[in-house]
């Protein structure tokens, strides 16, 4: 049983409410050849979240979209992947959480309670945020993770992995905080100290190959990459594009 990074998305929103855009190229984790793009949108605020999944020729073939505006550590969300095809995500009901699954024909829908310092997908990021300077002065948190192959919350560990003050880098690990979790691979995020951006990613993804198995991927994501005053025409093409491409990802 392992757990899918959803945690990969993840930049701070431009400034003024404008919106922003910035790219992840996603490599097998031992390997340099490219896998697939992620173009991110951030807009409204930085409290919705559109990304789009391209094979490495360009084509769409998923989409997720994530709106933040309820919590913004535990937001909705919702991927479809139009290879395969496959869908999950979370959506608020009631006091807890309706968290499905769509694979081959077949869904799979169950409500959840959802704790109270629950983090859920890209939520990770504000999580880290929001907690970074207790991490970075040794705290060892575990927090209650949303997987929705799992459909509950998991504890998961955070810790800090060390920083490089030459390359001017903060490191995080993200592990299953359980008597199994030597089962699960680890999740690792490297951010800029100075601006807390997001640069490397390495674990899985929510991205899957044909036998629908989570990608084991290194992402990057470049700082030339980074786009600010997106037009709101860019994002609507980007939300209606057909999502036409077929890459097998093999790894």
């Amino acid at each position: 049983m392992v757990a899918a990074a959803w945690l990969a998305a993840a930049l701070a929103a431009a400034p003024d409410g404008a919106a922003s855009a910035y790219e992840g190229l996603a490599y097998a984790r031992r390997g340099d050849v490219l896998l697939y793009r992620e173009q991110h949108y951030l807009y409204d605020g930085g409290a919705t979240r559109l990304v789009v999944y391209r094979c490495a020729d360009g084509a769409a073939f998923a989409r997720k979209r994530v709106n933040a505006t309820a919590s913004p550590t535990a937001p909705d969300f919702e991927l479809v992947d139009a290879r395969l095809p496959y869908r999950e995500g979370a959506t608020r009901a009631g006091a807890g959480r309706e968290v499905f699954v769509e694979w081959r024909g077949k869904r799979a829908a169950t409500r959840v309670a959802e704790p109270a310092d629950g983090v859920v997908d890209a939520g990770f990021d504000r999580y880290l945020r929001e907690h970074w300077d207790a991490l970075v002065g040794g705290a060892l948190p575990t927090i209650p993770f949303l997987v929705p192959s799992e459909q509950r919350f998991l504890p998961f560990r955070v810790r800090l992995l060390g920083q490089d003050a030459a390359r001017g880098e903060t490191r995080f690990r993200l592990t299953l905080s359980a008597w199994y979790g030597f089962l699960a691979p680890s999740m690792d995020v490297t951010y800029d100290t100075a601006t807390r951006q997001l640069r490397h990613y390495t674990g899985l993804t929510p991205i899957r190959d044909a036998d629908g198995d989570n990608l084991d991927v290194r992402i990057a994501f470049p700082a030339d990459r980074v786009r600010r005053d997106v037009a709101a025409s860019e994002i609507d093409a980007a939300l209606a594009e057909p999502l036409t491409g077929r890459c097998d990802l093999r790894q």
